[in-house]
């Protein structure tokens, strides 16, 4: 046999060989749930795994007492929600203090001056869990998709139609009496409503007013809004928090200088798992994936 073909012949085995290696770590790369390194939240870097650690902290804030071993799973799957909702802002390019999907950060001194002398037993459980989702890398739509979680609703589902997520399953919820409702800001700029409206409505002709823009707010009796006004167009309240990121139904809404300011309240029903109601799985023997099953369509 030739130099040459025997040259060629040793390059094809090589390639033969190699081929299968790098179409499997380019494949596992494109399937890999991507998280940052670091987190900016609120002026302030962290590592992933700390930033991830100190929003479980946050969500046990409620909690009466530490958490037992019988409630460990429900921390985890907590975790592993927030895991996912992280990831959904990293990927989307949302900043992760935007308010929707809603995470908080709980830092060292806060946890000290909440926990006192429990604090280490509070981020023990938080810790592992952060270790957890991590480790379980959950990955759902590609790994985009978000989990809201909230700290103060208990519920049991119902059905599994859509809440404004296709992955969150429908809650009937019955609050916990203990818990306060939440309440959230937000504004939206009338160059940003615009920008907006222009991409859902391309044929949109935007009214001169800025100031009724959003107008003609039709609600439930319990103060919720159903249907409202934007730019001319008369949509859901569906369609309007979906578009503006708009946390929950209940919301007053006021506008000054070309700014729109949202003061939003809620009790966290119809929006995925509490924190109540995964430790109560958790007592009762149900796992992690069970937990997650339970309040989000995986």
């Amino acid at each position: 046999m030739k130099k040459k073909h025997l040259y060629l012949l040793i390059a094809m085995l090589t390639v033969a060989a190699v081929l299968p290696i790098i179409i499997l770590v380019c494949f596992s790369s494109a399937n890999e749930p991507q998280r940052p390194v670091t987190i900016i939240y609120r002026n302030t870097e962290y590592a992933y795994k700390e930033f991830l650690t100190g929003c479980v902290l946050s969500c046990l804030k409620t909690l009466d007492e530490p958490p037992a071993d019988d409630e460990s799973e429900g921390i985890n799957a907590v975790a592993v929600a927030l895991d996912c909702s992280l990831r959904y802002l990293h990927r989307a390019g949302k900043s992760f203090d935007s308010g929707y999907p809603y995470v908080e950060y709980m830092d060292e001194k806060e946890s000290i001056q909440h926990f006192g002398a429990e604090t280490g037993i509070y981020r023990k459980y938080a810790e592992s869990s952060a270790e957890y989702a991590i480790s379980l890398n959950l990955t759902v739509q590609e790994g985009s998709a978000f989990l809201p979680v909230c700290r103060i609703s208990s519920g049991i589902t119902i059905s599994p139609e859509d809440s404004g997520n296709p992955l969150v399953k429908k809650l009937y919820c019955e609050k916990d009496k203990s818990a306060e409702y939440y309440h959230s800001t937000c504004q939206l700029t009338a160059d940003g409503i615009a920008e907006i409206m222009l991409t859902a409505y391309p044929s949109i002709i935007i009214p001169p007013d800025e100031s009724k823009w959003i107008s003609d707010i039709r609600r439930d009796a319990d103060g919720n809004a159903l249907r409202l006004n934007v730019c001319g167009i008369d949509m859901s309240c569906e369609e309007f928090r979906r578009l503006f990121d708009i946390r929950s139904p209940a919301f007053e809404m006021s506008y000054t200088q070309r700014l729109y300011s949202f003061e939003i309240r809620g009790d966290g029903c119809n929006s995925g798992m509490s924190v109540y109601s995964a430790l109560k799985l958790s007592e009762r023997g149900y796992s992690c994936k069970e937990i997650l099953n339970e309040f989000y369509v995986l």
